[in-house]
């Protein structure tokens, strides 16, 4: 497993990866702003392939916000989306304000125990995982 990797602007926090990547069955583990920028990654992955799963996590994330009231109302809040495919699963949740983790897994993994590690991470360290929103021309403040 290559060690987790962070953005220059960024706090080091491949500590806070290891908990998700370590389990059995996880392949990689990546957090993002929630506009789509690589933070941080973990796992057998480039850096080529952080970006685009962090781009691709933007989109599903945006996707299912839009359904949370075809299973609430319009205050229902989106904690954890999930994918399943023919070789593994792929979960995405908020991981602090403005910041998604996607944890990509093998086909045969505990989802409840890799969905819970995300969701008690992400409670945990919420405020280190933080993403500020950009301003006006792409800047943070």
């Amino acid at each position: 497993m290559n060690p987790a990797a962070h953005s220059p602007d960024q706090p080091p926090i491949d500590w806070m990866l290891r908990d998700v990547a370590a389990l059995t069955g996880v392949r990689h583990a990546v957090v993002a702003s929630a506009d789509g920028l690589l933070t941080a990654y973990a796992g057998d992955i480039s850096r080529d392939d952080a970006d685009k799963v962090a781009a691709a996590v933007c989109g599903i994330q945006s996707t299912a916000r839009t359904l949370a009231p075809f299973c609430g109302d319009d205050t229902n809040a989106l904690r954890q989306c999930a994918q399943e495919f023919d070789q593994g699963w792929v979960f995405v949740g908020a991981a602090g304000q403005n910041t998604l983790l996607a944890v990509a897994t093998e086909r045969h993994v505990d989802v409840g125990l890799v969905s819970h590690r995300m969701a008690d991470l992400s409670a945990r360290l919420g405020g280190q995982l933080s993403t500020q929103v950009r301003t006006e021309g792409g800047a943070r403040p």
